[in-house]
């Protein structure tokens, strides 16, 4: 294990000897992937055959933290005052070294690229590459041009066997989808959000035989077919509890949009849910497919407007959370909600018509008996979806010193410091601890 950081430095600068020059960041991913490619192998037969195959996951996951945060760590003499660096931590006084920490250079994320999904292609990991992806997206809001380089890296040095992956068939549609709204030029609909608008490049040239430009199935249809998938999921979960009846999903079917939907055998959610047997739970097939859904509707919101997002999205979600008697579902569809609030309010401020309404629509739902009748966990989720749509902190909302509350969220932070104070003891010092 102590190997694989030594081993990815290697890799790294191999692939980076590859070019010297600065690189045209999408014209170069096409070319330098395709060509490189064939130049990295031998290197990567040899220095890859130096780790055991239970350190690959450690080799991969080593790179993703390097694709996210885009940073290289430098070893110098004590003293030396790098003018790049961001920041520096001693490494050994006996022997005189350094390491600071600078940021990484466009050749070496392509190259970082390169290694990740040639490594996966070798390996038959392909759904890693998606899985990846979905984080760089996730993460890489601040970094369009960079988030954009690395997924067509990806799809340069994958191909088609990303594209026809039936077990990751939603995500590859996802981050499909969220690659060609980044890269549209039609600014009438304006699907995406106002600090993408503000913030992309005026264009992404696009790259030759381009994995992500096909044609299948449109955004708003897809996103709409993702929630009436999580409605079918709270619908089968009420009739369940109902009937008493076991939930019987099989491990693949066609959900209404018409992809392929498969739980592999390396599906983390679905390991541990064979090990729960409790009635009270989803069955495995249902728990995988909901949070798996759950994960895509928020990528797409980090990306979309608040508008579009709040009347195609949210207002479903809240529809949904009504009729949905499952507390892990009820939870989960809450902190969605919680999540594309924040995103909202990073997007356009608290005042917005669509965080008002969304604010109110909060309100109400806590103060009927849907939040009294719900366990803690849910109650909890609830109260997090309001609190993430108040410029004021929880505990100025529940403190009692701070006097009397005022401005246009005044009600709605009475309401949640009267559903406080009917906490216990031990759950108020829960709450102030969890929402802190």
């Amino acid at each position: 294990r102590e190997r694989v950081p030594f081993i990815f430095s290697l890799l790294l600068w191999d692939v980076r000897k590859l070019t010297t020059e600065p690189v045209d960041q999408y014209l170069a991913s096409s070319a330098f992937s395709m060509t490189g490619m064939m130049t990295v192998k031998p290197y990567m037969e040899t220095i890859l055959g130096l780790l055991k195959s239970n350190h690959l996951d450690v080799l991969v996951s080593l790179i993703e933290d390097f694709l996210v945060n885009k940073e290289v760590m430098v070893c110098d003499k004590m003293g030396v005052r790098n003018s790049v660096a961001i920041k520096y931590c001693h490494l050994d006084d006996e022997t005189g070294i350094q390491v600071s920490t600078k940021p990484a250079t466009v050749n070496q994320f392509i190259s970082a690229c390169i290694l990740l999904a040639s490594i996966c292609v070798k390996v038959e990991r392909l759904d890693v590459v998606l899985e990846v992806s979905y984080r760089v997206l996730q993460m890489g809001k601040l970094n369009l041009s960079w988030t954009m380089l690395a997924l067509h890296v990806f799809g340069s040095v994958c191909g088609d066997k990303l594209r026809f992956l039936k077990s990751c068939n939603l995500l590859m549609t996802t981050v499909r989808l969220v690659v060609l709204l980044l890269e549209s030029t039609d600014t009438s609909s304006c699907l995406v959000s106002s600090y993408i608008q503000s913030n992309r490049p005026t264009a992404f040239p696009s790259c030759t035989q381009c994995v992500f430009d096909v044609d299948t199935v449109s955004i708003d249809v897809f996103i709409s077919s993702l929630l009436d998938e999580l409605d079918l999921c709270a619908l089968s979960w009420n009739n369940h509890a109902n009937s008493n009846e076991a939930i019987t999903r099989h491990s693949s079917h066609s959900g209404s949009s018409g992809l392929e939907i498969n739980c592999g055998e390396s599906c983390n959610i679905s390991k541990q849910a064979k090990f729960t047997e409790d009635t009270n739970y989803p069955a495995e097939r249902d728990l995988c497919y909901f949070t798996e859904i759950i994960s895509l509707l928020e990528l797409f919101g980090n990306y979309m407007s608040c508008e579009w997002t709040y009347k195609n999205v949210v207002v479903r979600l809240l529809k949904i959370l009504e009729s949905c008697t499952c507390e892990e579902y009820s939870a989960a569809l809450l902190v969605l909600v919680s999540q594309l609030g924040r995103f909202f309010i990073d997007d356009v401020g608290y005042e917005t018509e669509a965080v008002v309404e969304l604010r109110n629509k909060l309100a109400v739902l806590i103060g009927t008996s849907f939040t009294r009748s719900r366990s803690i966990p849910v109650q909890f989720s609830a109260i997090g979806a309001l609190l993430s749509l108040f410029p004021l902190t929880f505990d100025k909302i529940v403190s009692s010193q701070t006097g009397p509350l005022s401005g246009p969220c005044v009600l709605q932070a009475s309401q949640i410091s009267e559903w406080f104070g009917q906490l216990s003891k031990e759950n108020q010092s829960f709450a102030r601890s969890f929402f802190s």
